[in-house]
């Protein structure tokens, strides 16, 4: 079996974003651009983009985390010159604080959305394209008769963009989707059609009520969250869902996560 691959890279476009990204998140923190932290910015960069270009030259089913995650971990750099300028931590609800415990100035970016429009479509579509790759090297399916019923999923996602690497990926793992937007259409959809599973955004504006209407009627949900941390688990999975994953890690795994119809 051939190695899937990405069609293009992901790393110009996060590592170019690093240095606008910083110098507009210590200004609006009012944190110093002092020289020291300046050069550590400069190391960050030059680490990222070695992070990233063996992201880029990587199989995806090697993969372990995304650039944004990387990204994410890069912010130690000008994080330890803070530290060494003696400026005192930021104030942290325990979500953030949970998520990423050494992000102590609250500088990592919460999604690539916050790192431009531009990061986000190039991210989303690194996704997407990477759950098409994947799906070449998936395991084989029980085969159907003619007369099977294909699975189907319902998408409550409202970014048109990573609803599209989500659909990519359920189709790749052999599910139809549907279009959730709000609690009357899952309703609907729910009467009109079986619904084999559900995958909810955690950022959607209505997820729990999304997640009642699962637990009515008998659907198992996943949301996917930007990160799944131990506050998403908990509280997802008390609203019912059956599993809390982060997106990446969905969009890269969905056929081992998704439950099995032959």
């Amino acid at each position: 079996m051939n190695e899937p691959q990405l069609p293009g890279p992901v790393g110009p476009a996060f590592t170019a974003a690093y240095l606008p990204y910083l110098e507009r998140t210590l200004a609006r923190l009012d944190l110093p651009m002092s020289e020291r932290v300046m050069g550590a910015i400069a190391d960050g960069k030059k680490w990222l983009a070695n992070e990233l270009e063996a992201i880029d030259s990587a199989s995806p089913r090697d993969l372990r985390r995304g650039p944004l995650e990387i990204f994410q971990e890069a912010m130690r750099f000008p994080t330890a010159a803070l530290v060494a300028e003696g400026v005192a931590p930021a104030l942290r609800d325990i979500v953030a604080e949970s998520a990423l415990p050494g992000d102590v100035y609250a500088l990592a970016p919460a999604s690539s959305q916050d790192l431009g429009e531009s990061v986000l479509e190039v991210h989303v579509a690194w996704g997407v394209a990477r759950a098409r790759a994947l799906s070449g090297s998936l395991p084989e399916s029980q085969p159907r008769s003619d007369l099977a019923v294909v699975p189907r999923s319902a998408v409550a996602e409202p970014d048109p963009l990573v609803r599209e690497s989500l659909k990519v990926a359920l189709e790749a793992a052999g599910y139809a989707t549907t279009l959730w937007r709000n609690p009357a259409e899952a309703e609907t959809s729910a009467g009109t059609r079986v619904i084999h599973v559900a995958v909810i955004s955690g950022s959607h504006p209505v997820a729990d009520a999304l997640l009642e209407v699962c637990t009515r009627e008998d659907i198992p949900a996943i949301v996917v969250c930007e990160i799944a941390d131990d506050i998403a688990q908990a509280r997802y999975l008390s609203l019912g869902a059956v599993r809390v994953v982060g997106r990446e890690a969905f969009i890269g795994g969905a056929a081992t996560m998704l439950p099995r119809h032959t």
